[in-house]
């Protein structure tokens, strides 16, 4: 049965091939206006104090003050082009627990390990057993398929 036609007013359907495109064009705004404040961290020879991809967002710092400044940058962004960061997905990962940082005005939740575009973190930074622990089970269940298909070696 067709359904009734959904009055689209603004934005892209989900799952249309143009929202990633014209996402990163939109987020780029947000992206040069936390490069112009120039409270970059040095690491490993990169400069840095913000990485993205696409809707997954990491800003980072050594200072508890920049980080904040950082995310007041966010905040007025997020009013000034109509979108909404869930405060709740945003996160902590630092070694100080006392730490407070608002975006929105939210509290964001202190965490001792975090995901990012599929790599693992801890507060001492990538967890590198972690993901290769992940990995060896991704090869290991490719294999099984592979074995559950007929291809067994001899």
């Amino acid at each position: 049965m067709k359904s009734e036609k959904i009055p689209h007013l603004r934005g892209l359907p989900q799952g249309s091939s143009l929202s990633p495109i014209l996402f990163n064009f939109y987020i780029d705004s947000l992206i040069d206006l936390l490069q112009q404040e120039n409270l970059m961290m040095y690491t490993m020879e990169v400069h840095s104090n913000n990485l993205f991809f696409a809707d997954d967002g990491n800003i980072h710092s050594n200072d508890e003050k920049n980080v904040q400044s950082l995310l007041d940058i966010a905040s007025r962004w997020e009013v000034d082009y109509g979108m909404k960061f869930a405060a709740e997905k945003c996160l902590i990962l630092s070694r100080q627990n006392n730490l407070k940082l608002f975006i929105s005005g939210a509290e964001l939740p202190h965490v001792d390990r975090a995901t990012y575009l599929g790599i693992p973190f801890t507060v001492n930074g990538f967890d590198s057993k972690i993901f290769a622990q992940k990995c060896a089970r991704k090869v290991e269940s490719a294999v099984m398929q592979i074995v559950k298909n007929g291809f067994a070696s001899k």
